[in-house]
């Protein structure tokens, strides 16, 4: 992988799309920096408190240097690819296994895709397990997170620290608790919209039209038409990094309002077929 997309350093699949990715990427990547640079100035200006005005910088810095150093390794090693010049990485065999098994998949897709047409809403559906524990994880850092501002800020606020609380501490600090205890409703409340969709939605088949990778996952965009002959252009996660460019996906959607709709692969939730356990 480079730049998000999948490529053959032996055969040189896909490597064009790859090295362009990855250049526009790195493009992309300075003009972050400076912004960064610009939110650290603004946020640590006038901070007394110490722990505001490092922490924060240090955290952003290691972020941009850490991508930074991986773009220009993926240029350098897509530049050495195509000069001829490199022995082809470890990797080869991953990314031949990779496109075996995206074959396989996309045959196994194709079944399952037949299946779910059958199925008249209201659909059976259930959790998947990477939902159930991705839900988990959530709750419990953003849970922590929560409880850790608040002993920090309650700290602070006692004289505990030897830089005493700042109006601009304490109102960061509190967007900070709030967005923790916030986040994780937002997310499962959108859950359960998706749920919704699986289960009464209207069925559709989308061509996977992109695909690059992510931190923990595959992003894709897709297209898929609607019972009335309109066509959506839309993008999810790929949790399972197991579909990419021309393969098909099912897709849920409101009839009324298509744009409300969920690929099948990007949702924590699976609808269940009969004889399924």
């Amino acid at each position: 992988m480079a730049g998000g997309k999948a490529y053959c350093p032996s055969c040189h699949w896909n490597l064009d799309v790859a090295e362009a990715a990855t250049r526009k990427m790195y493009r992309r990547l300075r003009w972050i920096g400076l912004l960064w640079l610009a939110i650290i100035v603004v946020f640590s200006y006038g901070e007394d408190n110490i722990i505001v005005k490092v922490v924060p910088p240090i955290i952003l810095f290691a972020l941009f240097a850490y991508g930074w150093r991986k773009l220009r390794l993926d240029l350098r090693r897509l530049e050495a690819i195509r000069a001829g010049v490199a022995v082809p990485p470890p990797n080869v065999a991953a990314a031949e296994a990779e496109q075996s098994a995206a074959a396989m998949q996309s045959e196994i897709a194709e079944k399952e895709e037949h299946v779910l047409s059958s199925l008249p809403p209201p659909r059976e559906v259930r959790m998947r397990t990477r939902g159930k524990i991705g839900f988990a994880v959530v709750f419990l850092v953003f849970g922590g997170l929560a409880i850790f501002i608040l002993v920090l800020m309650r700290t602070v606020e006692k004289g505990g620290s030897a830089t005493p609380a700042t109006p601009g501490f304490t109102a960061t600090m509190s967007v900070l608790v709030a967005f923790s205890l916030l986040l994780p409703i937002l997310i499962f409340r959108s859950s359960l919209k998706q749920k919704k969709l699986m289960i009464n939605g209207q069925f559709a088949l989308a061509r996977i039209t992109g695909q690059w990778t992510m931190r923990n996952s595959n992003g894709i965009s897709y297209t898929f038409t609607d019972a009335s002959g309109r066509v959506f252009n839309c993008r999810g996660n790929d949790p399972g990094r197991t579909f990419f460019e021309g393969m098909t996906v099912p897709v849920f959607y409101n009839p009324d309002n298509p744009k409300k709709q969920v690929a099948a692969c990007c949702s924590a939730y699976e609808v269940v077929v009969p004889g399924q356990l």
